[in-house]
């Protein structure tokens, strides 16, 4: 069968693009590549403690579980940025900083902030389950059955306790947040009446608002249908948010502060030593 000449053009075009993008790429990270490969070992660091070493399995479920999806996105960022779609990067580096910004509340009562992050699990879950039982595309379905009668019992024990921690339909942190708001010694009766209980007012509690003003307006508005190519090709990779420079050394930082939360927790609460890790990278 002869073949058709569009598939035949397709091919050759598919072939020169692919070392079109192999060019551009290796030309674009030249500027770049050492850090890049900072940004790998500070991954490859915080594995290794994570996953290797096991320095942080005393320590609380929340902190693994926010530890272990910093080390996902920080990996993203890498790939992305390492063969050139330095816009999509942006909303990567957004979802670390939240995970960041999280720790970092957690971290200025950690013990009681920690068991709010934990338990708001309970709340989500108690809640999404009364949903799916009122959900005609749920209800009846067999395996919602089953997963209902095996979980609802233990699951409303569970959620007696902690209902009153959680506002439905508000982030875990709203309580304490509202809290902490509340007896601010720096705010008037005024400000405090006007401040949202949000992610924002959050970063402004935890020393970070200057980074959520400046990384928030560039990462929403953020193209993502720039193609790979025409990333490549630009002349410029500067935003609101900073040059694919300012962009990895964000990463870098906000990785390296969160080992840091976990390594020093695990120092105050008589594991010595872990001080050598402390030596090794915060030297």
């Amino acid at each position: 069968m002869e073949q058709n000449p569009i598939l035949e053009q397709l091919e050759e075009y598919s072939n020169n693009l692919e070392k079109e993008i192999a060019v551009l790429q290796e030309k674009r990270c030249i500027s770049y590549k050492p850090l890049l490969e900072s940004l790998r070992k500070q991954y490859a660091f915080a594995h290794f403690l994570m996953y290797e070493e096991s320095v942080f399995d005393t320590m609380p479920q929340g902190y693994k579980t926010l530890l272990s999806k910093a080390l996902s996105d920080v990996l993203v960022i890498h790939s992305t940025v390492t063969i050139g779609c330095v816009t999509q990067s942006y909303n990567i580096v957004r979802s670390l900083f939240e995970t960041y910004a999280n720790l970092m509340y957690i971290n200025k009562n950690f013990e009681a902030n920690m068991k709010y992050y934990e338990d708001y699990t309970i709340f989500a879950q108690y809640h999404k389950l009364e949903e799916h039982k009122n959900d005609p595309d749920y209800k009846y379905d067999p395996y919602f059955i089953q997963f209902k009668n095996r979980t609802e019992g233990p699951l409303h024990e569970k959620y007696s306790f902690i209902e009153n921690n959680y506002k439905e339909r508000k982030d875990w942190y709203f309580i304490p947040l509202s809290e902490d708001i509340k007896n601010h010694p720096d705010l008037t009766d005024q400000e405090k009446k006007k401040k949202n209980i949000n992610f924002k007012t959050l970063c402004e509690i935890t020393g970070n608002e200057k980074m959520y003003q400046k990384l928030y307006p560039s990462t929403s508005n953020a193209a993502h249908s720039t193609s790979l190519v025409h990333n490549l090709q630009s002349q410029s990779v500067a935003s609101q948010a900073g040059t694919v420079i300012s962009l990895v050394n964000l990463s870098i930082h906000l990785l390296s502060q969160m080992l840091l939360v976990g390594l020093n927790r695990q120092i105050e609460t008589g594991h010595e030593e872990c001080e050598k890790y402390l030596e090794i990278r915060f030297a």
